[in-house]
């Protein structure tokens, strides 16, 4: 079977649609002089995504200890939707997900979380199959530069223990800075919080960086990783703007995973403990992406969307997340589990402080970026839904 194969996708209403006008998007819409070069036609776009980010984590979505940031200053300036979903409580099925838009049974992620066929291990060797088209192909094929960075956990080797069959080069990202294949776990702290675990700490086995498609560093140092990340996503947006591509960058945060981590200007700075030292290194590295965005005067001809990949590990305590005024977390399929942050922003298209009830879902993102960028629906499985206009 060819992979340029459509499937309709036709189960849910648009949730922008129903939103236009008075209620959250801005139309007609010219930019100010100087943004929104003339090259750009079709926008940039950037997807954070959060790790076991609560649906109430975040001041914006009304947390009453956490402090303000730049990912409530994304929410202010943009649309927070108060009923969106990611399509799995798990971290590597809703991630294959987001990227394909498509249910995770659908990619062959069906069986339980214990017996390694939904999530994928350092033992592992299957991945996100290769026949599914992702939203980075999609938009490769369609021009765009394409950058990864971040947390993937969408499989690593095939063959032997150094293939690298399944990571983010063989999916459609041009470009694959510094990126953790598996993820941010216990067994990869370094200030020995949980050294009664059965794994040494940190553990090599569980915990190695990646630049490109090298393992640089095994086990991994936390300090200034984050810094690393900005650097990378900054340095690869730069390059497209000097030859005049649009971008499509996919950030995967590995805050609030954990371990929890942070680095020296932001331990201790959180009323909320460590937790929110985490989330406030987080909301700042969205925040320096961004105001570089906003350097190279790209802003109003940039689409940016903030969501968690699950709800929070509550069997964590204080180590874990909140989802607010809903049921279960990480793990779960009640509200907790799969009801998300979910923030769109995208100046002079979507009015400042909107609020969306509509049901919408990472499964969406997809689909609505495709009819934004006008790229060739009939090259993807995709068939017909916006969340936009």
């Amino acid at each position: 079977m060819t992979k340029l194969k459509i499937v309709a996708v036709g189960f849910l209403v648009c949730a922008f649609a129903v939103i236009k006008g008075d209620e959250g998007f801005m139309s007609p819409f010219v930019p100010p002089p100087g943004h929104g070069p003339p090259w750009s036609r079709k926008p940039n776009i950037i997807i954070f995504n959060a790790d076991d980010m609560g649906w109430g984590d975040l001041s914006s979505y009304g947390h009453p200890t956490q402090e303000w940031g730049p990912v409530d200053d994304m929410a202010a300036d943009g649309m927070r939707f108060t009923d969106f979903y990611s399509p799995s409580s798990l971290f590597s099925p809703s991630r294959a997900g987001l990227l394909t838009a498509r249910i995770p049974e659908r990619v062959g992620l069906t069986e339980g979380p214990t017996d390694g066929s939904r999530v994928f291990w350092h033992s592992s060797t299957h991945g996100l199959p290769k026949d599914e088209i992702t939203l980075a192909e999609a938009l490769k094929d369609n021009g765009y530069n394409t950058g990864f960075i971040g947390k993937w956990h969408l499989g690593v080797n095939e063959h032997n223990h150094t293939d690298g069959s399944h990571l983010p080069h063989n999916h459609g990202f041009d470009y694959v800075g510094h990126n953790i294949p598996l993820s941010n776990l216990w067994e990869c702290e370094e200030e020995q919080w949980h050294a009664d675990r059965e794994f040494p700490f940190p553990a090599p086995l569980f915990c190695y960086l990646y630049n490109g498609t090298t393992n640089i560093q095994q086990p991994y140092s936390h300090y200034k990783l984050s810094e690393i990340f900005v650097d990378d996503a900054v340095s690869f947006m730069r390059t497209a703007h000097q030859e005049k591509k649009p971008f499509f960058l996919y950030y995967g945060l590995l805050q609030t995973h954990v371990n929890l981590y942070s680095n020296e200007g932001f331990r201790g700075s959180s009323r909320r403990g460590r937790y929110g030292d985490n989330i406030r290194e987080m909301s700042w590295s969205v925040g320096a992406i961004m105001e570089e965005v906003k350097r190279l005067k790209e802003d109003y001809n940039t689409i940016s969307i903030f969501t968690s990949d699950n709800g929070p590990l509550l069997s964590a305590c204080n180590e874990g997340g909140d989802a607010g005024i809903l049921k279960g977390g990480k793990l779960h399929f009640w509200e907790g589990g799969v009801r998300v942050p979910g923030i769109f922003h995208w100046p002079g298209h979507i009015r400042p402080g909107s609020i969306s009830e509509t049901v919408a879902s990472q499964l969406d993102i997809f689909p609505t970026l495709m009819q934004i960028t006008v790229a060739v629906a009939a090259k993807t499985h995709i068939t017909k839904m916006n969340l936009i206009v």
